[in-house]
């Protein structure tokens, strides 16, 4: 019945909205294990019919419909870039065009990829593998989702928070925490476990399957239980922790217009906000991601200016600002997004650290004659004062420093998490972010980018100081506690004493292994049906 009715695709698309609440506003993060029940109710009830008549086509347009949904809430706040006023020479109608491609572009993007994952899925639940032990269903669904989440970090046309469910779970340490074992992937993959298995519960009991109904009850409960245990474990059990530091992060609240002008406030201001931070212990002082709108080695009064700044305030600071470098072989000018460090004593290290996740059209221009031929509007997005682009880091370019060793993330970089660990492999004691979420103003953006943040501090175990323009900022323990944020929208500065770790998390060690086991699982089925197909084929 629910085949004919001409309402699903539709309330596919509620339905994909719904499960995207809790990723979009963490405060709902308890609907979490069950805001994906209703829509997959629908879709195991369509794929467990015998009725085998249905195209893949079909099935891809549904589960295309449910996406569209999904990523279309998770990306609402793209309206807030309204009216780009920020990008020098931006018409009106070319605002609208961009942030048109931006909230149902970049969805349709996401959607059209992942949209796969539904008719394989109706194809594995219609193997003999899986209708002999259906419970594997819910399994295979949340192994898929893992799997299509993760794709989306291999190419620049995905955004990775879309799909990360774990996501939700920001502010709750006792489900999160199994990310320091496996890595955020398998949080995700535990959200989606929990809603197909009572997804399917509900709809083996309304078919009159008693048994497979309890199974399915009892499994979701055990899962939830297991990363329940599992989380449990890591927040409570002792952690060899290092030094203790005082680390500040600066927010100076200017906009991402505002910045491009006068150097005299903008220095005032954070200069201001350093001695506050001193004064209240600050070893270590965070700035934003290009807090200095331009490069420090053609600057002597800036550079100056901070030098006199981090002997006064005897404290480290790590300044985000952009630098110029010529390309040995080429000759090329080189324009990266970049940290720099001064030390108490004035000195300023020698290694830089290069932003090495660049954001597409924000930064640069991916397949730019394409882009630049067919949708010129996208191409004028650059939100750089010449338009020009920017050079991606190649390196984690640790800073190695009294205080220990420190490693950089800017801005994009903090949603990778081969980043952060990779930075952590090599040696780092702490990491520290800066980031420019001005364009996002207080929406829920500036939250999810925040999140991503604790993700990846309980991921690796490190302590995170993340300083953005205008927020959020936030100090993040090495177990993911949020230990002192300033709100988006106001100057202010935060200061928290956090630990210098050097113990690697099981997943800093293991990386996105439990990624290839879903992989694996996902794919089992199909193997098991050809290697059952090649036996009945064979002569006797």
């Amino acid at each position: 019945m629910l085949e004919r009715k001409r309402f699903r695709l539709p309330l596919l698309f509620l339905l994909g909205a719904l499960a995207a609440l809790p990723v979009s506003f963490f405060q709902l993060s308890a609907l979490s294990f069950a805001v994906m029940i209703p829509s997959l109710f629908l879709f195991f009830g369509t794929w467990r019919r015998a009725d085998q008549k249905r195209s893949f086509f079909r099935e891809y347009g549904e589960g295309f419909c449910f996406l569209m949904g999904f990523f279309m809430l998770t990306f609402h706040w793209f309206v807030y870039l309204w009216p780009l006023d920020f990008v020098g020479g931006m018409t009106r109608a070319g605002a609208f065009g961009v942030i048109l491609a931006a909230c149902v572009g970049l969805p349709l993007l996401q959607s059209a990829g992942f949209a796969f994952l539904f008719p394989i899925l109706a194809r594995l639940s219609r193997t003999r593998t899986v209708r002999r032990f259906p419970i594997l269903l819910p399994f295979l669904f949340a192994a898929g989702w893992v799997l299509f989440a993760y794709t989306q970090t291999l190419t620049w046309a995905g955004v990775p928070w879309g799909a990360q469910l774990a996501l939700s779970q920001q502010q709750n340490l006792l489900i999160l925490s199994s990310a320091s074992l496996f890595g955020s992937y398998f949080v995700t993959f535990v959200i989606a476990a929990v809603n197909g298995l009572a997804a399917l519960a509900l709809l083996s009991l309304l078919e009159g399957d008693g048994r497979l109904s309890k199974i399915a009850a009892i499994s979701s409960a055990l899962v939830f239980v297991l990363n329940f245990a599992l989380s449990a474990s890591v927040c409570y059990l002792p952690r060899e922790e290092g030094e203790e530091i005082r680390v500040a992060v600066l927010q100076g609240n200017f906009s991402s217009s505002e910045k491009w002008g006068g150097t005299t406030e903008l220095l005032d201001t954070y200069a201001s906000l350093a001695r506050e931070a001193a004064a209240e212990g600050a070893e270590l002082v965070v700035w934003p991601e290009t807090a200095i709108p331009y490069s420090l080695r053609g600057d002597g009064y800036t550079l100056s200016f901070i030098k006199r700044l981090a002997e006064e305030t005897n404290a480290t600071h790590i300044v985000g600002a952009f630098c110029y470098e010529t390309d040995e072989e080429s000759g090329e000018r080189l324009r990266r997004n970049s940290l720099y460090l001064f030390r108490p004593d004035g000195s300023v290290a020698e290694e830089i650290y290069h932003k090495r996740h660049l954001v597409p059209f924000g930064e640069y221009v991916p397949m730019e004659s394409v882009i630049r031929t067919l949708l010129p509007f996208l191409a004028e997005l650059e939100m750089l004062d010449d338009g020009s682009s920017l050079y991606a880091g190649e390196s984690s370019t640790l800073f190695y420093e009294d205080l220990g060793v420190i490693g950089g993330l800017v801005c994009f970089d903090s949603i990778y998490p081969a980043l952060a660990r990779d930075s952590v492999r090599d040696g780092a004691n702490l990491l520290v972010l800066g980031t420019n979420d001005s364009w996002f103003f207080d929406s829920a953006a500036v939250y999810q980018h925040n999140g991503q943040a604790i993700l990846r501090a309980v991921e690796t175990g490190r302590a995170i100081a993340r300083s953005a323009n205008t927020g959020v900022s936030s100090i993040i323990s090495s177990r993911g506690e949020v230990l002192a944020e300033i709100e988006p929208l106001i100057a202010g500065q935060a200061t928290a004493t956090v630990n210098l770790s050097s113990q690697k998390t099981l997943y800093t060690v293991i990386g996105d292994t439990f990624v290839l086991l879903c992989q694996i699982f996902f794919l089992l089925p199909f193997v098991i049906s050809l290697i059952e197909w090649i036996r009945q084929k064979k002569p006797k």
